[in-house]
Protein backbone atom coordinates (compact mmCIF):
# COMPACT_ATOMS: atom_id res chain seq x y z
CA UNK A 1 0.00 0.00 0.00
CA UNK A 2 1.59 3.54 -0.77
CA UNK A 3 1.38 6.29 1.10
CA UNK A 4 -1.12 8.82 -0.32
CA UNK A 5 -0.24 12.11 0.49
CA UNK A 6 -2.11 15.32 0.43
CA UNK A 7 -0.99 18.75 0.03
CA UNK A 8 -3.21 21.43 0.72
CA UNK A 9 -2.43 25.50 -0.11
CA UNK A 10 -0.24 27.76 1.89
CA UNK A 11 -1.48 29.49 5.35
CA UNK A 12 -0.31 32.72 5.74
CA UNK A 13 -0.44 34.28 9.20
CA UNK A 14 1.25 35.98 11.48
CA UNK A 15 3.40 34.08 14.48
CA UNK A 16 1.18 35.04 17.12
CA UNK A 17 -1.83 33.33 14.84
CA UNK A 18 0.03 30.19 13.55
CA UNK A 19 -0.14 27.81 16.59
CA UNK A 20 -4.41 28.39 16.77
CA UNK A 21 -4.38 28.17 13.21
CA UNK A 22 -2.12 24.45 13.34
CA UNK A 23 -4.09 23.09 16.62
CA UNK A 24 -7.57 23.30 14.78
CA UNK A 25 -6.19 21.84 11.29
CA UNK A 26 -4.33 18.90 12.74
CA UNK A 27 -7.45 18.14 15.60
CA UNK A 28 -9.65 18.31 12.34
CA UNK A 29 -7.35 15.84 10.61
CA UNK A 30 -6.93 13.54 13.51
CA UNK A 31 -10.97 13.56 13.70
CA UNK A 32 -11.29 12.49 10.16
CA UNK A 33 -9.48 9.09 10.88
CA UNK A 34 -11.30 8.56 13.91
CA UNK A 35 -12.83 5.67 13.08
CA UNK A 36 -14.44 4.17 15.85
CA UNK A 37 -16.98 5.43 18.73
CA UNK A 38 -15.80 9.18 19.18
CA UNK A 39 -17.38 11.45 21.57
CA UNK A 40 -16.73 14.56 19.21
CA UNK A 41 -15.72 17.61 20.75
CA UNK A 42 -16.70 21.26 19.62
CA UNK A 43 -13.95 24.07 20.08
CA UNK A 44 -13.75 27.23 19.61
CA UNK A 45 -10.68 29.32 18.16
CA UNK A 46 -9.48 31.97 20.80
CA UNK A 47 -8.56 34.25 17.89
CA UNK A 48 -10.65 33.72 15.24
CA UNK A 49 -14.95 33.50 14.44
CA UNK A 50 -14.08 29.49 13.90
CA UNK A 51 -15.59 25.98 15.57
CA UNK A 52 -13.68 22.86 14.75
CA UNK A 53 -14.18 19.48 16.27
CA UNK A 54 -11.57 17.12 18.49
CA UNK A 55 -12.25 13.17 19.31
CA UNK A 56 -12.24 14.28 22.54
CA UNK A 57 -9.52 12.12 23.83
CA UNK A 58 -7.13 14.11 26.61
CA UNK A 59 -3.78 12.17 25.26
CA UNK A 60 -4.26 13.11 22.10
CA UNK A 61 -4.56 16.81 22.82
CA UNK A 62 -1.84 16.50 24.96
CA UNK A 63 0.58 15.15 21.87
CA UNK A 64 -0.92 18.13 19.84
CA UNK A 65 -0.15 20.57 22.20
CA UNK A 66 3.52 18.89 23.16
CA UNK A 67 3.99 20.18 19.20
CA UNK A 68 2.58 23.41 19.25
CA UNK A 69 4.88 24.47 22.21
CA UNK A 70 8.03 23.39 19.88
CA UNK A 71 6.34 25.50 17.32
CA UNK A 72 6.09 28.43 19.35
CA UNK A 73 9.16 28.25 20.69
CA UNK A 74 10.66 27.83 16.87
CA UNK A 75 8.69 30.79 15.18
CA UNK A 76 10.06 32.90 18.54
CA UNK A 77 13.36 32.25 17.83
CA UNK A 78 13.06 33.06 13.90
CA UNK A 79 10.76 36.03 13.55
CA UNK A 80 12.85 37.85 15.97
CA UNK A 81 13.69 41.23 14.17
CA UNK A 82 10.70 41.11 12.34
CA UNK A 83 12.18 38.26 9.65
CA UNK A 84 9.22 36.10 8.09
CA UNK A 85 9.55 32.91 7.53
CA UNK A 86 7.87 29.72 6.86
CA UNK A 87 7.35 25.77 7.61
CA UNK A 88 5.42 23.13 7.08
CA UNK A 89 2.99 21.26 9.59
CA UNK A 90 2.94 17.26 8.50
CA UNK A 91 0.46 14.98 9.82
CA UNK A 92 1.23 11.14 9.57
CA UNK A 93 -0.82 7.89 9.70
CA UNK A 94 0.42 4.60 10.08
CA UNK A 95 -1.25 1.29 10.06
CA UNK A 96 -1.55 -0.39 13.73
CA UNK A 97 0.90 -3.23 14.44
CA UNK A 98 0.65 -5.77 17.14
CA UNK A 99 0.74 -4.02 20.81
CA UNK A 100 0.11 -0.46 19.52
CA UNK A 101 -2.54 -0.22 21.80
CA UNK A 102 -1.91 4.10 22.54
CA UNK A 103 -2.21 5.65 19.41
CA UNK A 104 -1.70 8.58 20.27
CA UNK A 105 2.05 8.34 21.28
CA UNK A 106 2.83 5.53 18.99
CA UNK A 107 5.41 6.62 16.61
CA UNK A 108 4.25 7.29 13.06
CA UNK A 109 7.61 6.02 11.87
CA UNK A 110 7.96 2.69 13.47
CA UNK A 111 9.55 -0.01 11.65
CA UNK A 112 7.20 -2.30 12.05
CA UNK A 113 4.63 -0.32 9.65
CA UNK A 114 4.60 2.05 7.20
CA UNK A 115 2.99 5.20 6.42
CA UNK A 116 -0.11 5.23 4.51
CA UNK A 117 -1.83 9.02 4.82
CA UNK A 118 0.10 12.10 5.44
CA UNK A 119 -1.10 15.42 5.42
CA UNK A 120 0.96 18.64 4.29
CA UNK A 121 0.17 22.09 5.49
CA UNK A 122 2.83 25.29 4.06
CA UNK A 123 2.88 28.04 6.67
CA UNK A 124 4.18 31.66 5.80
CA UNK A 125 4.60 33.43 8.39
CA UNK A 126 4.59 37.16 8.01
CA UNK A 127 5.58 40.02 10.18
CA UNK A 128 3.44 43.10 10.31
CA UNK A 129 3.73 45.89 12.83
CA UNK A 130 3.00 45.58 16.39
CA UNK A 131 1.65 48.60 17.12
CA UNK A 132 -0.99 50.42 15.15
CA UNK A 133 0.61 53.95 14.29
CA UNK A 134 -2.30 54.83 12.13
CA UNK A 135 -6.04 54.12 11.19
CA UNK A 136 -5.12 52.94 8.19
CA UNK A 137 -2.14 50.77 9.32
CA UNK A 138 -4.73 49.44 12.20
CA UNK A 139 -7.77 48.41 9.43
CA UNK A 140 -5.15 46.69 7.42
CA UNK A 141 -4.26 44.00 10.35
CA UNK A 142 -8.25 44.09 11.26
CA UNK A 143 -8.48 43.21 6.82
CA UNK A 144 -5.61 40.62 7.77
CA UNK A 145 -7.01 39.09 10.55
CA UNK A 146 -9.65 38.65 8.43
CA UNK A 147 -8.22 36.70 5.55
CA UNK A 148 -6.67 34.78 7.82
CA UNK A 149 -9.83 33.63 9.69
CA UNK A 150 -11.22 32.86 5.59
CA UNK A 151 -8.22 31.06 5.05
CA UNK A 152 -8.30 28.80 8.04
CA UNK A 153 -12.03 27.90 7.24
CA UNK A 154 -11.33 27.33 3.79
CA UNK A 155 -8.70 24.58 4.43
CA UNK A 156 -10.65 23.28 7.08
CA UNK A 157 -13.41 22.82 4.99
CA UNK A 158 -10.91 21.35 2.54
CA UNK A 159 -9.60 18.84 5.17
CA UNK A 160 -13.27 17.90 5.45
CA UNK A 161 -13.62 17.49 1.74
CA UNK A 162 -10.38 15.54 0.82
CA UNK A 163 -11.39 13.22 3.74
CA UNK A 164 -14.54 12.27 2.60
CA UNK A 165 -13.09 11.63 -0.98
CA UNK A 166 -9.82 9.57 0.24
CA UNK A 167 -11.21 6.23 1.69
CA UNK A 168 -9.83 3.58 -0.77
CA UNK A 169 -6.32 3.93 0.82
CA UNK A 170 -7.72 3.47 4.45
CA UNK A 171 -6.06 0.33 6.24
CA UNK A 172 -8.73 -2.25 8.44
CA UNK A 173 -9.16 -0.79 12.07
CA UNK A 174 -7.34 -2.98 14.27
CA UNK A 175 -7.83 -0.97 17.93
CA UNK A 176 -10.88 0.44 19.67
CA UNK A 177 -8.79 3.40 20.53
CA UNK A 178 -10.40 6.80 19.91
CA UNK A 179 -7.71 7.45 17.57
CA UNK A 180 -7.68 5.05 14.93
CA UNK A 181 -4.66 4.71 13.79
CA UNK A 182 -1.10 5.72 15.16
CA UNK A 183 0.02 9.14 14.21
CA UNK A 184 2.55 11.66 14.16
CA UNK A 185 2.65 15.40 14.27
CA UNK A 186 6.18 16.96 12.81
CA UNK A 187 7.26 19.86 11.51
CA UNK A 188 9.69 20.46 8.10
CA UNK A 189 11.04 23.87 8.91
CA UNK A 190 12.50 26.28 6.54
CA UNK A 191 16.33 26.24 7.87
CA UNK A 192 16.19 21.98 7.65
CA UNK A 193 15.15 22.11 4.04
CA UNK A 194 17.95 24.66 2.95
CA UNK A 195 20.56 22.53 5.31
CA UNK A 196 18.71 19.20 3.59
CA UNK A 197 19.27 21.32 0.01
CA UNK A 198 23.49 22.50 0.98
CA UNK A 199 23.83 18.82 2.04
CA UNK A 200 22.80 17.47 -1.50
CA UNK A 201 24.42 20.02 -3.17
CA UNK A 202 27.89 19.92 -1.38
CA UNK A 203 27.84 16.17 -2.02
CA UNK A 204 27.05 16.31 -5.57
CA UNK A 205 30.66 18.22 -5.72
CA UNK A 206 32.17 16.45 -4.34
CA UNK A 207 31.26 13.63 -6.32
CA UNK A 208 31.45 15.73 -9.39
CA UNK A 209 35.63 16.48 -8.05
CA UNK A 210 36.82 13.53 -6.92
CA UNK A 211 34.84 11.06 -9.72
CA UNK A 212 37.31 9.66 -12.12
CA UNK A 213 37.09 10.90 -15.95
CA UNK A 214 35.04 7.95 -18.05
CA UNK A 215 37.55 6.60 -20.73
CA UNK A 216 37.06 7.63 -24.23
CA UNK A 217 36.19 5.36 -26.85
CA UNK A 218 36.80 6.12 -30.59
CA UNK A 219 34.82 4.58 -32.55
Amino acid sequence: MNCEIHNLPPLRCEAFQATECVRALVHTVLFTRALGVVFPVDKECELFDITYVTVGDPSVSRVVELRLVELAAWLDSKTKGKRETHTKVVVSFRESVGDDDDTSTASASSSKSHCWEQWRVPLEILCLPESAESAEQHQGRKEHALEVQDELRGALAHVLQIAGDAKKNIPPVTTNALVSFPFHVAFAHGDSEKHKSATTLGQIKKLITTASPPNMRLV
